[in-house]
């Protein structure tokens, strides 16, 4: 960090992030808009946590830089959202602030397979499949197998073994509205 290039990497980080904050923004007011033409209804809360980010923090009485990759911040009472996988159940989550893990949980279920291997093991069939028994309903031509349940982790597993970084708030099950991944 204390090197020209670890500064034009940082700023240049910085500047990503709040490039995909702002797409986020810009997403969420067309949700919103959305959302009240359609059910005329109001969004209550909006859930905005970066993941996949470098930040300077004071960890165990030292001045560190913390990596979150495959990670969000979860320090006490911070509210997040921990993705499954499409088709999958989401959760919203309090952190509770556990310092052994730099105050961090991690950002989704997190993958089971790479996507080349996905997509050699699992087939169309079974990607479809695993949507229609839930209610979903996917066209041909939006089929990504390495996004399919079958490719990452159990969620609820995941969270069970994060139940000291964080409290579930609110498990979020897909009904017609699958977490639509790329």
């Amino acid at each position: 960090m204390d090197s020209s290039l670890g500064h034009e990497y940082f700023d240049a980080m910085s500047f990503c992030l709040d490039f995909a904050l702002e797409n986020r923004e810009i997403m969420m007011r067309d949700v919103e808009k959305s959302i009240t033409e359609v059910i005329n209804a109001k969004v209550m809360e909006q859930i905005n946590i970066h993941h996949n980010y470098a930040a300077p923090e004071v960890h165990f009485g030292k001045s560190v830089i913390v990596h979150r990759k495959g990670a969000t911040l979860a320090t006490k009472d911070t509210i997040g959202i921990i993705p499954g996988s499409m088709g999958s159940n989401s959760y919203i989550v309090k952190g509770l602030g556990n310092p052994e893990s730099f105050q961090s949980c991690s950002h989704g279920a997190g993958r089971r397979m790479s996507r080349s291997q996905a997509k050699r093991e699992i087939t169309k069939e079974m990607y479809l499949e695993s949507l229609t028994s839930i209610g979903l309903e996917a066209s041909e031509r939006e089929v990504r197998i390495d996004e399919s349940v079958f490719a990452y982790k159990d969620i609820s597993k995941v969270l069970e073994n994060q139940s000291d970084l964080v409290e579930v708030l609110v498990k979020l099950t897909p009904y017609k509205l699958p977490a639509i991944k790329g």
